[in-house]
């Protein structure tokens, strides 16, 4: 009798290879870095400095956060999008193995509305929220999402900050206020 096949762990070499990038390990250590400089900075100029300097302090801090928080998503991002890659494979794979069936009408066309339905309301809701800001500049996300009759205004902070990102609004605190771009639209 043969004997049986034993399975071998990936090589350590493969796993690297899907790991952090050594870039965003350094981003990340220079970032744990700042952090804890500006942690024994704040021990040691305690209330001696102007406000200024406190708020500058803060500014900076916040940032590092941030950028902290938003390496770690950086991070996660390959590795996301490499297992979606490997399910598609499979698949397809499993796919070429089975016999041909006809596909069933029904079930292409639910599943190409599913995908095309977020983006198309995400459009509609930016058009709303921009034309919005336009016709009353100084609105905030949360006033706007009570004129649209929206509960949670979780997904119109992500439409204006897009908005902002193509420089079609800017924000002045709390408030939204359209740009020259926009008002040529």
């Amino acid at each position: 009798m043969p004997a049986a096949k034993k399975t071998v762990p990936p090589s350590p070499r493969r796993r690297a290879a899907f790991g952090e990038p050594a870039a965003l390990t350094r981003l990340n250590n220079a970032l744990d870095a700042a952090q804890e400089a500006l942690a024994e900075l704040s021990k040691d100029t305690g209330r001696d400095v102007s406000k200024a300097a406190r708020d500058l302090y803060k500014d900076l801090r916040t940032f590092v956060s941030s950028a902290r928080r938003d390496s770690g998503k950086l991070a996660k991002a390959p590795q996301r999008d490499f297992e979606q890659a490997q399910k598609r494979l499979a698949g397809r794979q499993a796919s070429a193995r089975t016999p041909t069936t006809p596909a069933r009408p029904r079930a292409a066309s639910s599943a190409r509305a599913s995908s095309t339905a977020p983006a198309a309301r995400t459009s509609g809701r930016r058009e709303q929220l921009l034309a919005l800001v336009i016709d009353q500049p100084g609105i905030t996300v949360a006033q706007a999402a009570r004129q649209f009759g929206v509960k949670d205004a979780t997904g119109l902070y992500r439409v204006a900050r897009r908005l902002q990102e193509e420089g079609l609004v800017r924000k002045r605190g709390a408030e939204l206020h359209p740009t020259a771009k926009a008002q040529r639209k």
